[in-house]
């Protein structure tokens, strides 16, 4: 046997095994699609009821990224303690130096 051959062996066969097993899998996935469960209340009722009874509620990213993109939306206002005082926002002497300091 030679050497290429060896290497074919050992490298080509397992990676085209995976590769037929992925194209497999996922043309039974699109020609067989998983069926729908019928729900009896809401999706978004579950949770809050769970809540309501003090029993632990899983949070997934989509809830997560939903209070992201809900709190990026609305800042929250800020308040900066510095030498000359409170400020609300940035201080205009910091916005004069980033503006002095930009490229």
């Amino acid at each position: 046997m030679d050497v290429t051959s060896l290497i074919f062996v050992l490298v080509g066969v397992p990676v085209i095994f995976c590769v037929l097993t992925y194209l497999v899998a996922t043309a039974y996935r699109v020609y067989f699609p998983e069926k729908e469960m019928p729900a009896e209340e809401p999706a978004e009722a579950a949770p809050r009821r769970r809540f309501r009874k003090d029993e632990p509620v899983t949070v997934g990213v989509r809830e997560i990224k939903e209070d992201q993109r809900r709190m990026s939306a609305t800042p929250a206002r800020s308040f900066y303690s510095f030498s000359n005082g409170l400020s609300n926002g940035l201080p205009a002497d910091w916005m004069d130096e980033v503006r002095r300091r930009r490229n």
